[in-house]
């Protein structure tokens, strides 16, 4: 789960520590991301900053 792993790192790294997340928006394999996962991924992301 994406939540507990960045909840993980701020509690190990302190609320301050920068943390990135590079995503395709889009892939070409059948089973990858999409854009609309993306665009509900997004927000989500977002609001855990």
């Amino acid at each position: 789960d994406q939540s507990s792993s960045i909840d993980g790192i701020k509690a190990a790294c302190g609320k301050d520590f920068p943390i990135v997340l590079r995503m395709s928006g889009s892939e070409r394999d059948p089973q990858g991301n999409t854009v609309e996962d993306m665009k509900r991924l997004v927000p989500y992301l977002k609001n855990m900053a």
